[in-house]
């Protein structure tokens, strides 16, 4: 391969790093492109600089840190980007409370710096100061009430605290501001589960087999809801499931606020799998859940009987014990 080629390589690989956030290996590719090809890179060589020295603060990699530092001093000393980076550099070599007077700094010229302001939330973790840092993202989310990166920074730090009502109130914005994200609406129904609402909960795994119809979490959620809200009589069942079919979030009239939901009415759940109006109430949901346990038994079996080994052959099992 010419060295135009070699550059190209490295430059892709590194861009796909830089995707999945590998600060190992946004160290390797990117310090080959910097010792090779500095000269060549053009716009594209402060942003390679910005990407590796991150990473060689994750890598504690003090030389790496250095050369980049330098580099970018030459080229945007004094910006505030720049001076955000020496508050990370802090950050990563323990020192606090100096990057701590970097951000400050910078909020005294710039209050409505989203990125400064959050590099608190990171200070905050850094020292386990879980307490402070909660306090801190529920203030700037009172600003800032749009940013999912911090609704989900203050979720899973309540699901990690065990506080899950808190969770799903801070799931519910997320899956509000952006309900084609499977991650947000699955974990959204598992915390609704796990909070006893377990008919909500259902239609939410439900509007995750729209975007995933193999999403095991979704399937064996069905199953789990089903179980809770009419034990062990929908299993097995005899009629067939149905398709979901539509591609808005479902949608409630409440929310813990009091200002509307994005929780779900219409999903797949009260959807096509609804037998005569003439059928009590109790009688068409014990239907719903008949078939769409039957449709997620289907799946799980397809999905296990592809895979090897001796846990997927004890899952087949307890499946077939269950009616698939």
């Amino acid at each position: 391969m010419d060295e135009a080629g070699t550059q190209m390589t490295l430059l892709r690989k590194l861009k796909e790093r830089m995707s999945t956030r590998r600060p190992d290996e946004i160290l390797r590719y990117g310090s080959q492109l910097l010792r090779r090809y500095s000269n060549r890179l053009h716009d594209e060589l402060y942003t390679i600089l910005e990407h590796v020295l991150l990473a060689a603060c994750d890598m504690g990699h003090r030389q790496w840190i250095d050369y980049c530092m330098s580099a970018l001093r030459s080229k945007f000393a004094g910006s505030i980007r720049l001076r955000r980076l020496e508050g990370m550099v802090k950050e990563a070599q323990g020192d606090y409370q100096g990057a701590k007077q970097i951000y400050q700094k910078i909020l005294e010229e710039k209050p409505e710096d989203m990125l400064t302001r959050k590099r608190f939330i990171a200070l905050y973790k850094g020292q386990r100061r879980m307490a402070e840092c909660v306090d801190y993202l529920n203030k700037y989310l009172e600003e800032f009430v749009t940013d999912t990166e911090a609704w989900h920074e203050l979720g899973e730090i309540y699901i990690s605290d065990n506080c899950l009502s808190k969770a799903t109130f801070c799931f519910e914005e997320l899956v509000m501001y952006d309900h084609r994200n499977p991650y947000y609406v699955i974990t959204y129904a598992e915390l609704l589960y796990a909070t006893g609402e377990y008919e909500l909960s259902r239609k939410y795994y439900c509007f995750a087999l729209e975007m995933d119809d193999r999403n095991t979490r979704a399937l064996w959620g069905i199953l789990l809801a089903n179980e809770q809200l009419h034990g062990s009589k929908v299993f097995p069942i005899a009629s067939s499931a149905a398709s979901p079919a539509t591609d808005k979030p479902p949608t409630s009239s409440k929310r813990k606020d009091g200002h509307g939901s994005s929780s779900a009415a219409n999903s797949p759940a009260t959807q096509s799998v609804t037998p005569s109006t003439t059928q009590s109430s109790s009688t068409r949901e014990e239907h719903t859940a008949r078939v769409l346990t039957k449709m997620a038994l289907a799946k799980l079996k397809e999905v296990y009987v592809r895979v090897k080994g001796g846990h997927a052959q004890s899952t087949l099992a307890v499946l077939q014990d269950m009616g698939a």
